[in-house]
């Protein structure tokens, strides 16, 4: 009877182990976000013009507008899910930054990375926001991620 009870014990054992293991390895799936490639963050800040079809592979989704406007210029900031087809994951989120002044409009285009992505796209995010110019610009554009991010919550 004791040989029995020994090989349940071993085998429940293994099987507490398997089941804890596959718990691990699906959550784990679950949750990894995916990282934004520096070809990735190019196509966005520098290739992306929203009248060429998308980059093969991937697609756009609306996520939110925010419009900000100070001394009669319009600034619109068009945020958008940027979406691996295959895995269906964001790869990053794209910013459109249109500017209308005087019947002029500009459009830029930034690149928010999945966090867990390199130092190197973080170090070209870091670069890109100090290069934008004006404190005026710097302002619309903390003042649009203020408002996107209160939206998540």
């Amino acid at each position: 009877m004791n040989y029995i009870c020994d090989e349940f014990n071993k085998n429940w054992e293994f099987m507490k182990k398997a089941i804890l293991f596959s718990l691990i390895f699906i959550l784990s799936i679950g949750f990894a976000k995916a990282q934004t490639t520096i070809e990735e963050y190019n196509y966005i800040t520098k290739e992306y013009k929203s009248y060429l079809p998308i980059k093969e592979g991937y697609k756009l989704e609306d996520i939110n507008t925010v419009i900000y406007s100070l001394n009669s210029v319009d600034r619109i900031f068009n945020f958008k899910k940027f979406i691996r087809e295959e895995t269906n994951e964001v790869a990053a989120i794209l910013v459109e930054y249109v500017r209308v002044s005087k019947g002029r409009t500009y459009i830029l285009y930034f690149c928010i990375p999945s966090e867990n992505s390199s130092d190197g796209v973080w170090k070209i995010v870091q670069d890109t926001i100090e290069a934008f110019g004006t404190t005026e610009v710097r302002n619309a554009y903390i003042w649009a991620l203020n408002k996107y991010i209160s939206k998540t919550f």
